[in-house]
């Protein structure tokens, strides 16, 4: 951990836009099933992890934030190890 902290510290300070850029993903919907009214899933945009019956802050599968208030979080994360 201690590590970490040194290696974070020593890179330039993260800005919103760049989690937003390289991290961020999006729900995508589709459906599925094959009768008169398919079932709604969503998938990850930055992985393809697929079955999601909801929008979520996270994806269960790769961790990317979803949501502002996602990036909001791994932006108080960031603070928070400097």
């Amino acid at each position: 951990l201690r590590a970490l902290h040194v290696a974070i510290s020593a890179l330039r300070p993260i800005t919103r836009e760049q989690v937003e850029k390289v991290w961020r993903g999006e729900w995508i919907l589709y459906l599925a099933g094959d009768h008169i009214m398919p079932e709604r899933y969503y998938s990850c945009s930055k992985c393809g992890d697929k079955g999601y019956t909801s929008k979520r802050n996270f994806c269960d599968s790769c961790g990317a934030p979803m949501t502002d208030e996602a990036v909001d979080m791994v932006m108080e994360r960031v603070e928070a190890l400097r």
